[in-house]
């Protein structure tokens, strides 16, 4: 790794620091078994349903530099369906900045992905985390084999946490039948930073990943004016008629920050994503970016539109959303460096009293 890499993830470390202070401090005060079980947890893949995993490689490979990826063929357990003569999903992998991405297509006519993908669209199907408890594996949404034996167990979690977690215990290393390789000319772009989930209810969802995953504690925020400023969304400035008004909370989870979103007044992409598709997973954000304006004029010359852009807690605060959900099946978010948080302040922390957290 040259100098310039190791900067580049010195300073992404600082950031979430940074940004989540006040969250790590009251971290410290949560009770030492929840806190061990949760740090024993790892996201390793991001999992994205797709109509077709040829077409889709060859997007991720012109917008996030990702060209290498290798293909597997895999039968859904419990049924009779055979890998070798009647798979029933294609999934397409790749690594990401140290994380797998991982393309699943369904290729028979039921599936609990097929069903995804009629409901939902292409998006951000589910997680792949090491360490889960083995409470969630007794509520399983479909596990899955290839001709080597158990891929994976899919956990029916969609709507208590926005998104399915994939159990990646009991795994067996998997021989692709076949490799992909694009020529293209885009950088690998950074990794992932935070995983956004738009919700009807930051506190009830935030008691959720409490109750079966041991995340706490969470971190409140109201995301409006005046503390929001320099709004945009889908070209149009913010109106003050019609103040827009995002209730989100924050938790670091397994390598991950998690990021929930409740849209309470005001046009917003969040708003429009609950009406659309309903509450569930909705971006991945590259965090601070040291060249944000590079990367926001790369993807707008590759045919992506700036959906949204506001200064959060400040001037120069910038948080952008690019509108890459018709093409990766998911939102790109990447912001400005800044420091801290500006002047936002916690509204609330979920998981603990908000006097231990103000201290």
């Amino acid at each position: 790794m040259n100098l310039e890499k190791k900067c580049t993830s010195i300073g992404r470390v600082l950031a979430l620091v940074k940004i989540n202070l006040c969250l790590l401090l009251a971290l410290v005060s949560v009770g030492g078994q929840v806190q061990a079980a949760v740090e024993e947890q790892k996201v390793l893949e991001f999992s994205v349903a797709v109509n077709d995993v040829q077409a889709a490689t060859l997007r991720y490979a012109q917008l996030l530099g990702l060209s290498q990826w290798q293909l597997f063929d895999l039968a859904i357990e419990g049924t009779e369906n055979q890998v070798a003569t009647r798979p029933q999903l294609r999934v397409a992998r790749t690594q990401w900045q140290g994380v797998t991405l991982e393309l699943i297509q369904p290729l028979a006519d039921s599936s609990p992905v097929k069903t995804f993908l009629q409901e939902r669209g292409e998006g951000l199907f589910s997680l792949g985390v090491s360490g889960l408890p083995e409470s969630l594996s007794s509520d399983a949404l479909f596990g899955a084999s290839s001709s080597e034996g158990h891929y994976g167990k899919w956990l029916n979690t969609y709507q208590s946490l926005g998104i399915y977690l994939k159990s990646l215990s009991q795994q067996i290393p998997v021989k692709p039948w076949g490799t992909i390789h694009h020529s293209v000319a885009a950088k690998p772009a950074p990794g992932v930073f935070q995983l956004g989930i738009v919700v009807e209810d930051v506190t009830a969802t935030a008691e959720n990943y409490q109750q079966l995953v041991g995340l706490v504690p969470w971190m409140v925020i109201d995301f409006k004016a005046p503390h929001v400023s320099s709004a945009q969304y889908l070209g149009a400035l913010s109106d003050d008629s019609n103040p827009t008004f995002i209730q989100v909370a924050y938790g670091n989870w397994a390598g991950l920050q998690i990021e929930l979103l409740a849209p309470i007044t005001g046009p917003s992409p969040h708003r429009d994503f609950m009406i659309t598709r309903g509450a569930g997973a909705h971006h991945l954000s590259f965090g601070p970016v040291s060249n944000h304006d590079e990367l926001v004029s790369f993807y707008q010359e590759h045919g992506l539109v700036l959906q949204m852009q506001s200064d959060n807690g400040g001037v120069g605060r910038t948080a952008t959303y690019m509108a890459s959900e018709a093409v990766l099946g998911f939102v790109l978010e990447l912001t400005r460096p800044f420091d801290g948080m500006g002047s936002l302040r916690p509204s609330a922390v979920i998981g603990m009293p908000v006097s231990t957290a103000a201290k």
